[in-house]
């Protein structure tokens, strides 16, 4: 049976969570856990409220998050079908196409990560000049916080296959007060908003040339 999680995230914290000693949470395994053998979860969606913006710490050039932020990037980093949903988030939301994007990276504008698996990026390349830093590595909350460091001021750009991760991760920064990304909506292979960066014909790098290139921060 195919089954859709839907999950009130205001309900879901104060009426379970609140005062309690979880850390992180990891709602698709959970789900998992509650369920019967027979469903096959296609998506969870966590809808949250808005959440007021708080400072940055920076300590000796570390970039330290908000707990609450923290635990969003854990849980991006940790549940790849997770969509976070807001409807304030859905007005706001910045989505450039793949030949914007190229010609903002070679005009050194923007830095973009490709946040597919490892898998996806020897099947297809890595699209040139992206950064290849996987949302699927539990690294993932870490080196989001090193990319923003080494992006300076400038916007960060998030590619997937079919721009479904890139919506959900970018959607979830902005939740947690971060409105430097942009995604790639259109992904590597196209979808309603366009053609995809390998049909639009703009140039691909083998996986190991990319890693190559990547700053020591992210290696």
């Amino acid at each position: 049976m195919r089954t859709a999680i839907y999950i009130d995230g205001f309900n879901f914290y104060y009426g379970a969570v609140k005062d309690t000693g979880y850390k992180c949470l990891y709602p698709k395994q959970l789900c998992e856990t509650i369920l019967q053998p027979q469903h096959t979860i296609i998506s969870v969606v966590y809808c949250s409220g808005k959440w007021s913006r708080l400072h940055d710490n920076e300590i000796q050039g570390d970039i330290r998050v908000n707990h609450k932020r923290r635990q969003l990037l854990t849980l991006l980093a940790a549940v790849p079908a997770l969509q976070i949903a807001t409807p304030a988030l859905s007005q706001n939301q910045s989505i450039w196409t793949v030949q914007q994007t190229y010609e903002a990276i070679l005009e050194d504008q923007i830095r973009l990560l490709d946040i597919r698996s490892q898998e996806e990026w020897h099947e297809t390349g890595v699209a040139h000049g992206a950064w290849p830093v996987s949302m699927h590595d539990r690294r993932f909350p870490k080196r989001l916080g090193i990319v923003l460091e080494l992006a300076e001021n400038r916007p960060i750009a998030l590619i997937c296959a079919t721009g479904g991760r890139s919506a959900s991760v970018a959607r979830a920064l902005r939740l947690a007060g971060y409105n430097r990304f942009i995604d790639v909506s259109e992904g590597m292979f196209g979808s309603r908003f366009g053609p995809g960066w390998i049909k639009a014909g703009l140039p691909i790098v083998s996986i190991d040339k990319a890693l190559a290139a990547l700053p020591d921060a992210l290696v």
